[in-house]
């Protein structure tokens, strides 16, 4: 009853308002639909097909596409589903891991409700199948499953380039190796064969390990390292010290909220005082998954605007959040039965309030335009005409952090119609040279209707123009004919 409860918590973070929050698509989001659509049209691939993110991802996306169609909102709703899946592992973990039924429970919430886990949830990118199969591992590494361990870390390297510091547990055991290398050795063969596709500048390593290798001082590239390790620690606590990318984060907020930072303290205190005892010996697995989770990203020396990020350590959310429910089940040691409930009530409500306030009301007014989606409204606009009528985007991206992508508008049409994106500054040379009988025109909101129709009366005649609002001046659109 209680997972349940936990589980459904879960769900309303993850879905509540997902189709609007966040609500433009963006680079890496449009790759991801691309890529999916690729696998969609049976053209399919197992290596890293854009930078640093893994195969495994855009599959899983083009599988629910198969029920639900590709769209922005299902590419969300892949990686809401799985973590509210990832709740449910964080459930047995922390269980596994302290033999305490309380503490899985306790750990299992904090994935619920946890910034952390909750903005990556929601994201549509493979950050999450990290901190996912980061815990499954884990978990089947407690059970002494070690074989079956295994392969969940082969297939974690589909995931992203940030799993890969995971991967060397693999040298922990021969089961373990064996059953990573049936696994992954495809993936290595193929770059073997292809090692332009990961040292290109384009890929993780190509942009971020190779290029800060070329740093000639040895020692500047090391302490550059262990910098690189103490801002992604000190993101998790400290205001100012967090990650900066709005895209996921309230920018320089830390990861924790103020109440887990409290019983993070407590609960590591503890972990470490048990160590020093040797009560616990599995409890060096937590600091050993916190350094190889953030080892990947902090080989960016060269990029060090990309440290910390939240991100590319998401493969120690688990161990986060673990820490702290044993602060939290530790403290409630010290009061009885009655007050025990009390206890748990007023801390829970607190974590929930605070991070249900920071993800749904916070974080939106750092988006670009303040969540409002130019591409969206644009795609929506465009779906009220007939879908033989092309439509032409002219500079685009004039919003805040470049709204609107123009893929972005393509992509959340429902009417799916030719597109062509142009300059302004051959804005006349295109139409004088166009063979177009119909076209609507979007431009920015700072371009003149006037300027654009004294351009084109020449050659085509006006039939509609409209001024497209939301709290903002998102756009001007022109409906024009010859």
């Amino acid at each position: 009853m209680i997972l349940f409860l936990i589980f459904f918590i879960g769900l309303f973070f993850r879905f509540f308002n997902l189709d609007s929050l966040p609500s433009a698509m963006w680079g890496d989001v449009i790759e991801h639909y691309k890529l999916a659509q690729l696998i969609l049209d049976k053209k399919f691939f197992y290596h890293y097909n854009f930078g640093g993110d893994g195969p495994l991802i855009s599959y899983i996306i083009a599988f629910f596409s198969k029920f639900f169609g590709l769209s922005f909102y299902t590419i969300k709703l892949t990686t809401a589903v799985l973590g509210s899946i990832w709740v449910l592992i964080n459930y047995f973990l922390g269980k596994e891991f302290f033999k305490n039924k309380k503490i899985g429970y306790l750990t299992a919430f904090l994935t619920a409700v946890g910034f952390w886990g909750v903005t990556f949830s929601r994201q549509g990118k493979p950050y999450l199948l990290v901190g996912l199969m980061t815990s499954l591992f884990l978990y089947f590494f407690l059970k002494k499953r070690y074989f079956i361990s295994g392969l969940i870390l082969g297939l974690g390297m589909y995931t992203q380039a940030s799993f890969w510091g995971i991967s060397f547990f693999a040298f922990k055991n021969f089961f373990i190796f064996i059953g990573f290398l049936i696994i992954s050795l495809p993936l290595f063969i193929y770059f073997l064969k292809k090692p332009d596709l990961l040292f290109n500048n384009s890929s993780y390593l190509g942009e971020k390990l190779i290029g800060s290798l070329k740093i000639n001082n040895f020692f500047s590239y090391f302490f550059g390292i262990i910098n690189n390790y103490l801002r992604n620690i000190l993101m998790i606590f400290f205001p100012g010290k967090g990650d900066r990318v709005f895209r996921h984060n309230i920018p320089f907020f830390p990861a924790l909220d103020w109440i887990m930072i409290i019983f993070f303290f407590i609960g590591l205190g503890l972990i470490i005082k048990d160590l020093l005892r040797k009560k616990k010996k599995n409890f060096y697995l937590l600091f050993l998954t916190i350094i190889f989770s953030i080892f990947p990203t902090s080989l960016d020396v060269k990029n060090y605007f990309n440290n910390p990020s939240m991100g590319r350590t998401l493969g120690m959310v688990s161990i986060i959040y673990m820490i702290v429910a044993y602060g939290i089940y530790q403290l409630s040691l010290k009061f009885n039965s009655d007050k025990k409930i009390f206890y748990y009530s007023i801390v829970s409500l607190l974590i929930f309030s605070i991070n249900f306030y920071y993800y749904f009301f916070v974080y939106p007014k750092n988006l670009p335009n303040q969540n409002i989606p130019f591409d969206k409204i644009i795609a929506e606009e465009l779906d009220n005409y007939d879908k033989k009528i092309p439509f032409v985007l002219v500079d685009c991206c004039w919003g805040e952090w470049g709204q609107p992508e123009p893929m972005g508008i393509v992509f959340q049409m429902k009417k799916k119609r030719k597109y062509f994106f142009i300059n302004n500054d051959n804005f006349l040379n295109f139409f004088s040279n166009s063979n177009l009988n119909k076209v609507l025109i979007i431009f920015p909101p700072f371009f003149s209707q006037d300027f654009f129709i004294n351009q084109i009366k020449d050659f085509h005649t006006l039939k509609k123009t409209k001024i497209m609002e939301k709290n903002f001046y998102i756009a001007n659109l022109i409906y024009i004919e010859k």
